[in-house]
């Protein structure tokens, strides 16, 4: 009897060993897309194709797939990729905080081209239709935000794009490709909140493009802030916000991290600035 029962019980463990392996398979052969139904523990990160060409997203633990969410598609540098951004920014360990979708859209040639008519302007208006109807961005809340040449491409997305982008938040701007030209052309009043480190050696071109923004927008009623390592110099253009971030001592990069908060971790002050918004 006690024979018969051993028989049995290993052919039951052969079967779910079994039926495990199968379904380990099963999901090792799925593709990278998105659960639908979100996770209470831990936000997930995918690479999404569109077109001939993908974006990277970062979900956080909080959203709730049908419910709108705010989203901050953020543009690496040159050269660099989702990855780099991704890795400098924080913007993953922002988002667990404060519940909005991050974007990071993949440059080709690991750079933009920032212009009006650009493939690239193409690409990012495709890419916020998708975010809308694939994965419930908020229409109303989509905001951009880029490093160095992506900054460049943040401030034409956002000229370029009215109807579509909310706010502009670039750090470090470069004024590579068109940008300079654009910004001539198309400056109007639109809330932005940008960085300079007072040491970047581009830190004269990054001001003068913004300064352009503002004169083409009708910007007034300037007001300043000092806080230790930063000077904060805030206009109103036809109502909207236009903030100016200078960062003492630092230079061409992303200021700051989930671990050093202080003197500004620009995603913070960003998303901080973006929801003061609504």
């Amino acid at each position: 009897m006690v024979t018969r029962r051993r028989a049995w019980a290993s052919v039951v463990a052969a079967a779910l060993a079994l039926a495990l392996a199968s379904c380990s398979d099963d999901v090792a052969d799925e593709p990278a897309t998105a659960p639908t139904t979100p996770s209470n523990t831990a936000g997930y990160h995918a690479e999404v194709p569109l077109g001939d060409r993908t974006y990277d997203i970062y979900v956080p633990p909080t959203r709730v797939p049908g419910e709108p969410t705010a989203a901050l598609v953020a543009f690496h540098g040159m050269p660099g990729s989702p990855d780099t951004v991704r890795r400098d920014s924080g913007l993953d360990a922002l988002a667990d905080e404060e519940g909005f979708l991050v974007v990071y859209p993949r440059g080709v040639d690991q750079r933009w081209e920032p212009a009006s008519g650009s493939k690239d302007l193409g690409y990012v208006e495709a890419l916020i239709e998708d975010l809308v109807s694939s994965w419930d961005a908020d229409p109303a809340r989509i905001y951009v935000a880029g490093f160095s040449n992506g900054a460049d491409m943040a401030i034409v997305a956002t000229l370029a794009l009215p109807d579509v982008v909310a706010g502009a938040a670039p750090v470090a701007p470069s004024g590579t490709g068109s940008v300079a030209a654009v910004i001539d052309e198309l400056a109007s009043p639109v809330p932005v909140v940008a960085f300079i480190g007072e040491s970047d050696p581009r830190a004269e071109v990054g001001s003068d493009l913004l300064d352009a923004w503002r004169t083409g927008a009708g910007c007034d009623d300037v007001a300043g802030d000092s806080t230790d390592g930063v000077s904060t110099s805030t206009w109103t253009c036809d109502g909207e916000p236009f903030q100016v971030n200078v960062v003492a001592g630092r230079g061409h990069e992303w200021f700051g991290s989930p671990d050093e908060r202080e003197p500004v971790w620009a995603s913070e002050a960003m998303w901080e600035f973006f929801s003061e918004l609504n």
